[in-house]
């Protein structure tokens, strides 16, 4: 049952193509979707989404923020903090349950040291792989993109670092300005930088 609820958690979030339009554009309609995806398993009868979603530490999908979709940096930030603290590397005083702030200082932090040539990258990449996998497929990052039962690429094997997902964001971003302006393709453009913060959310990492 779990492997029929990742595989269509894989399928909706994936994009048609590298810089696709997303299937869903709230997480509250991506659950809903695979709710009545789920209804046609025989064995679905007591699964929760909710509480599979937590397992998967994709707990992004649970906010209904449209800036905590799939594959944005915001959402990534919030999984990889959120999963740095059930890992207990950050611990908060006088804070009885951790939220979204600092869920997204804690993932700012393990991100810090997902960049070429830092010697704490690979321990990053494997301690939160799954969780990158995820939002690298729902950005549309090339090589992450298969669907089951082709196979998953593996972020702890690829060598991926930070700066390839925001690449990636930044590309979409500007390909979907120009097709929204398309006279603006022989103008001069502002350049666009994925970690500027008024640009992409409340989640930067200098």
């Amino acid at each position: 049952m779990n492997d029929y609820f990742d595989n269509a958690l894989a399928e909706l979030v994936t994009p048609p193509t590298e810089c696709g339009a997303r299937r869903y554009s709230s997480n509250a309609d991506l659950r809903a979707a695979l709710g009545e995806i789920l209804t046609f398993h025989p064995a679905a009868g007591a699964f929760s989404v909710e509480a599979r979603i937590k397992a998967l530490n994709l707990r992004s999908l649970l906010r209904d923020d449209p800036g905590y979709l799939p594959g944005t940096l915001t959402a990534l930030c919030h999984d990889v903090g959120a999963h740095s603290i059930a890992l207990g590397r950050f611990e908060f005083q006088h804070v009885d349950q951790p939220g979204e702030v600092e869920f997204l200082f804690a993932g700012e932090s393990e991100l810090a040291f997902l960049h070429e040539g830092n010697p704490y990258a690979p321990r990053i990449r494997a301690d939160h792989a799954a969780i990158l996998d995820f939002h690298y497929r729902a950005a549309g990052m090339r090589g992450h993109t298969k669907l089951p039962p082709a196979g998953y690429a593996h972020a702890a094997k690829d060598e991926t670092h930070l700066e390839d997902f925001t690449a990636q964001l930044g590309r979409c971003r500007q390909r979907a300005d120009l097709a929204r302006s398309p006279r603006a393709t022989t103008a001069q453009r502002p350049i666009y930088n994925p970690l500027d913060q008024m640009q992409n959310g409340p989640c930067t990492i200098l």
